[in-house]
């Protein structure tokens, strides 16, 4: 998720009871913890153009996320005074647990079992802004702003965290009946897929995005689970069965694309000078871009070099 959303869980989590149960200096460390894993963007500063592959995977693991909360109790202690190490360390275990799992309910994964397993984990139920996440998260946040009471505070925070669970939830439902609809169109036309997945789309969970690719020709598709309704989208051409493509997996660059990328579109160019080649799952039906998000360019890929 973004960091907007990540700092108010860490914030509601802290205004639900456990400011009041662990002290002066919970909010903050719940704070920093919501927001602390996607340290990692550092590792992008030598490759910038490759960011990608280093985001949520050391500090977003099974191993990093205990290592990260133990270093953070420590180097931000001055913020919580108060409160005991091992406390400490409870609220931003807490913190960055939070933050895995909500950036795990969309369409970017983690490598949860990084440095053991270089899967991608991602459940595709949010999109990475999601505006309702925002309202329900900002009520107890301007209850606080306005100066109410504890005593009204928490109860609005322990309220927003059950909400956003439960839409969560609903979420999840929705992109499992999304899956169901586009097989059931798929059915009804007498289509085999060779890929069927449903990607969460902008502006709420009542639509997914569905794809599907035969041979080398995406269809996407504007799905909204509640009313039963699918929308054809843009069809793409993804050259996979070029040579150059073919000659392209077998580079380091290709592996990358082929360990990280799930509905990739490929354009050889007509002067064979590069490939390029972009993700459909970050490409919105309902929003534009003027560039297409996640889109890379390679050299061209010549036979000889790949003889062996």
């Amino acid at each position: 998720m973004d960091n907007l959303t990540h700092s108010l869980i860490g914030f509601t989590m802290a205004k639900a009871g456990l400011e009041k149960k662990c002290g002066k200096g919970t909010v903050a460390a719940l704070v920093i913890a919501s927001s602390l894993p996607d340290i990692d963007f550092l590792y992008a500063i030598p490759q910038p153009d490759q960011a990608w592959m280093y985001r949520r995977m050391l500090t977003h693991s099974l191993v990093g996320m205990p290592l990260l909360a133990l270093l953070a109790a420590f180097v931000f202690s001055k913020f919580s005074p108060n409160i005991s190490y091992w406390k400490r360390f409870g609220l931003y275990f807490l913190g960055i647990v939070v933050h895995v799992f909500f950036d795990a309910v969309n369409s970017y994964g983690v490598v949860f079992l990084y440095p053991f397993v270089m899967t991608r984990y991602e459940l595709s139920w949010v999109f990475v802004v999601d505006l309702f996440i925002w309202a329900i998260l900002l009520y107890p946040f301007g209850a606080w702003i306005a100066k109410w009471p504890e005593s009204s505070v928490e109860p609005a925070a322990r309220a927003a965290l059950v909400l956003v669970g439960i839409y969560v939830a609903v979420c999840g439902y929705g992109s499992v009946q999304t899956s169901r609809l586009i097989d059931e169109r798929m059915e009804e036309e007498g289509r085999s897929p060779e890929y069927r997945y449903a990607f969460p789309e902008v502006l709420g969970g009542h639509r997914f995005r569905g794809i599907v690719r035969e041979g080398d020709i995406y269809s996407t598709y504007l799905v909204n689970w509640i009313d039963g309704s699918i929308l054809p989208g843009d069809t793409f051409v993804s050259m996979l069965s070029d040579p150059a493509v073919e000659r392209f997996w077998e580079t380091e660059d290709g592996e990358n694309i082929a360990w990280f990328f799930e509905a990739p579109v490929f354009r050889v160019a007509a002067d064979k000078s590069m490939i390029e080649v972009n993700d459909l799952r970050f490409k919105s039906i309902v929003m534009s871009y003027h560039r297409n998000p996640f889109e890379y360019t390679y050299p061209y890929p010549e036979a000889k070099d790949y003889a062996e």
